[in-house]
């Protein structure tokens, strides 16, 4: 699914199909249990996890396809909502997307988790890299181990 928009079977220029994968992404997105994080829409305010994903990587897109063949863990309790960091053309910009903006500090941010393991969860690959971002994921019992190796 997430995956498959990198595909390249007549080898075309990587960055003419980057380019598409980006186009293509809120498309992808809109067809999964996954939320398309729009920084001027309304979104949940408990239950959430913001992932930031870079349309252009398919380890990033990867784990998109985990996130939803793994939806039956999670879809009842939780909202993802995701974005393509590649679109953000300023650190500014990223913050927008994020629930209340990062301003300074770490780029993952968990709040009130004893009672659901994750209420809300800020996450970007760009910033602290897919191993931590799989670790956060499993400890919110999106992913399992297995599913994150």
């Amino acid at each position: 699914m997430f995956a498959q928009l990198l595909d390249n079977p007549g080898g075309r220029h990587s960055g003419t199909v980057q380019s598409e994968a980006a186009a293509r992404f809120p498309e992808v997105v809109a067809g999964s249990p996954l939320r398309l994080r729009n920084p001027q829409d309304a979104m949940a305010v408990a239950n959430v996890i913001i992932l930031g994903v870079a349309s252009y990587s398919r380890d990033e897109l990867k784990l998109l396809d985990q996130l939803v063949a793994n939806a039956d863990r999670w879809k009842d309790r939780l909202t993802i909502y995701v974005f393509d960091v590649a679109a953000c053309r300023s650190l500014k910009e990223f913050d927008q997307y994020l629930r209340n903006g990062l301003k300074s500090g770490p780029r993952v941010r968990t709040e009130d988790t004893p009672a659901l393991h994750a209420k809300f969860i800020e996450l970007a690959f760009t910033c602290q890299g897919m191993r931590h971002v799989k670790e956060v994921l499993e400890y919110a019992d999106v992913l399992t181990a297995v599913d994150a190796a």
